[in-house]
């Protein structure tokens, strides 16, 4: 290879692997003081401390999209967030379940029934049928 060449590669790896943040603070790289490194188990992406908080996202979400379309007031916003927790909580629990799909369809199916009956209680008929304009648009 002619150096010409072996410069332009070198400057391609270079630039493709980058200095390491040691070699531009100047700093020593850190050295492993024992190779008997000890591993945890990896944990589940679905564990239930992370379904709890994605779930805990999702209800905060949920509870926040039905407030501003519905323009309740902080009274029963509060009653929103208790309903999107409580449904949150009863779907956690079915999707846990081993019953097979089409139970788990049925469960849910009534859970969703039960979160539109306390929300029909709460609101006026009209915020209602904003309500279920917002669900049957998937907002």
């Amino acid at each position: 290879m002619t150096p010409k060449i072996l410069i332009f590669l070198s400057f391609l790896i270079y630039f493709y692997f980058g200095p390491s943040q040691n070699e531009i603070s100047g700093q020593e790289r850190p050295k492993i003081k024992s190779k008997n490194l000890q591993y945890s188990q990896p944990t589940s992406s679905f564990s239930a401390n992370n379904r709890t908080q994605k779930s805990d996202k999702k209800v905060d979400i949920l509870a926040e999209k039905i407030i501003n379309t519905l323009s309740l007031n902080e009274g029963d916003a509060r009653f929103i967030h208790e309903f999107c927790d409580d449904r949150a909580t009863k779907i956690e629990k079915i999707k846990l379940n081993n019953d097979n799909s089409q139970q788990k369809i049925a469960d849910l199916q009534a859970v969703n029934n039960d979160f539109d009956q306390k929300i029909k209680q709460l609101v006026s008929p009209s915020q209602f049928q904003k309500y279920e304009l917002m669900r049957k648009n998937g907002n």
